[in-house]
């Protein structure tokens, strides 16, 4: 399955770096997309990913969309630039563009888009226009990484009609994006003790025959995606296995030598220590929901 990735650079700057090293997602019944093109886009909006996927994508290709979400769908502008007073391109809204039964008109008057009886329902046209040169494609999946879209399956089902596509995924907890950097390796079990006291939301891997590494997270436990994150290696070696295991999925080896490293994970704020990796597939591909 060919795969395009549109990425929200500003919200999610690690994603495209991490799918350049990584360009795999799981799926459920133990099958995944290949990512093949990634595409960073600046400013997000509805009408960017509607113009990219015109732009970019074959018939019958998956996308990958990385942004911003919540339960009501991706949380994005609505336009590239003003016109809308803050509305966002959820669900609810996707749903109104889809309405065969309004004029442009009227979807414009609800989307407050400005001017709505003349160069407000002009936009709207237009947006409703690449809209339905995106289902033209008749996608094969469009699959949301953003925080909690896969929450509601009414929802999902809006969304999935609003692309054309045949499937949708997404996940049912947050998902970000960060930079992991091991710093210098330590061995010391005084340096360690005192470290995992320090940071309790920690969780250390045992990597049989190359030593241990360790994780932990401050914040992240309200609404936003971003979140602070150490690690601790005990020998170099340490690091290269953990991203073999953990990341790649065993695909393809990532060389590593030092330095910072980009990682995906989906975040479970209830949890003791809340990441969930690509390579921990059954419990990550458990949060991620089709329809």
């Amino acid at each position: 399955m060919t795969t395009l990735a549109l990425i929200d650079a500003a919200a999610h700057p690690a994603a495209a770096p991490f799918y350049r090293l990584f360009p795999y997602e799981p799926l459920a019944r133990a099958t995944d997309i290949h990512i093949d093109q990634i595409r960073e886009v600046r400013p997000i909006s509805l009408e960017a990913i509607l113009t990219a996927i015109r732009d970019h994508a074959q018939p019958g290709w998956c996308v990958v969309i990385v942004s911003h979400g919540t339960e009501m769908g991706l949380s994005v502008p609505l336009f590239n630039r003003h016109g809308s007073h803050g509305v966002r391109g959820d669900h609810r809204i996707m749903a109104v563009l889809d309405d065969a039964t309004r004029s442009d008109a009227e979807v414009a008057q609800i989307l407050l888009i400005p001017d709505p009886q003349h160069a407000g329902a002009a936009r709207a046209h237009s947006l409703r226009e690449l809209a339905a040169q995106v289902k033209q494609k008749r996608l094969k999946r469009i699959d949301l990484r953003a925080c909690n879209t896969g929450i509601r399956p009414d929802v999902m089902r809006t969304i999935k009609a609003f692309f054309g596509a045949n499937w949708l995924g997404a996940p049912d907890i947050r998902d970000s994006y960060a930079q992991l950097n091991p710093g210098t390796p330590n061995a010391d079990p005084g340096f360690w003790q005192h470290w995992l006291q320090s940071h309790p939301r920690n969780h250390v891997y045992e990597v049989p025959n190359h030593g241990r590494l360790a994780l932990a997270v401050t914040g992240g436990a309200a609404g936003h995606t971003s979140f602070g994150l150490s690690a601790l290696v005990d020998r170099s070696g340490s690091v290269g296995f953990w991203i073999d295991v953990y990341l790649s999925r065993l695909h393809s080896a990532v060389p590593y030598s030092h330095g910072g490293i980009p990682i995906h994970a989906l975040f479970d704020t209830v949890a003791p220590f809340p990441l969930i990796f690509p390579g921990d597939e059954d419990q990550y591909v458990s949060h991620i929901q089709q329809v």
